[in-house]
């Protein structure tokens, strides 16, 4: 799945990786792809699940709108009870007013009951989890066109 600068893959074990493909902003059509089209094929794909995990890759984040982050704080509140797990992979030189942001909504995700960890780069977070692309029919391919 596409959108822009950012591209999503649904897994097995039950979830996705989600990561910008290059250096971006997470604005919100980025975030709206992230939540209105990756996180629900996800729950289409695995509707039973109910420990997902969330591979979330922001190495190559530049920023992101105000939007985009009150729009993903909504979809973690209603993800509680299906994501188990999320591995979050921050920009190396990220803000410090930006990494403290973060933290806070880690904060937040944590005391909702999701174990969310940082992670040094989403290949060590796929690795620990064994996760594997799920095949994907190319009739079910969820693409927008880039910006």
């Amino acid at each position: 799945m596409l959108c822009g600068p950012a591209a999503a893959w649904l897994t097995h074990p039950a979830g996705c990786v989600f990561q910008l493909l290059q250096p971006a902003r997470i604005t919100l059509e980025v975030s709206s792809f992230l939540v209105d089209d990756v996180y629900e094929e996800m729950l289409r794909r695995f509707p039973d699940n109910q420990s997902l995990t969330l591979v979330l890759d922001f190495s190559l984040m530049l920023g992101r709108t105000t939007a985009s982050r009150s729009q993903l704080l909504g979809c973690m509140r209603q993800a509680v009870g299906r994501v188990g797990r999320v591995y979050l992979t921050l920009p190396p030189d990220i803000r410090p007013a930006l990494k403290r942001s973060f933290q806070a909504s880690l904060q937040i995700a944590n005391e909702l009951g999701m174990e969310v960890r940082l992670s040094g780069s989403a290949r060590q977070a796929v690795a620990s989890c064994a996760l594997v692309a799920a095949p994907t029919p190319a009739t079910e391919a969820v693409s927008r066109p880039a910006v």
